[in-house]
């Protein structure tokens, strides 16, 4: 529905590594595939707000242009 309503404003991946929802979340090669792309796409936003001791939070803090990472939590 997001993306729907937000078609130039949400970048996401719409074919993830995988053959169903759980190679998509699962700790093998395609989880690792779909967890670097996800990173990049959460680096090109515009804010971060991340976990406390979320190292994908940092990892995609520091791939961004961001100068400031706020932390949730």
């Amino acid at each position: 529905k997001i993306c729907n309503k937000f078609p130039n404003k949400v970048c996401y991946m719409k074919n993830p590594f995988g053959d169903n929802y759980k190679d998509k979340v699962i700790n093998n090669l395609y989880g690792l595939k779909n967890a670097i792309c996800e990173l990049f796409i959460l680096s090109k936003c515009h804010k971060l707000l991340g976990s406390k001791n979320s190292s994908f939070s940092v990892l995609a803090w520091f791939l961004s242009d961001l100068n400031e990472l706020m932390i949730w939590g």
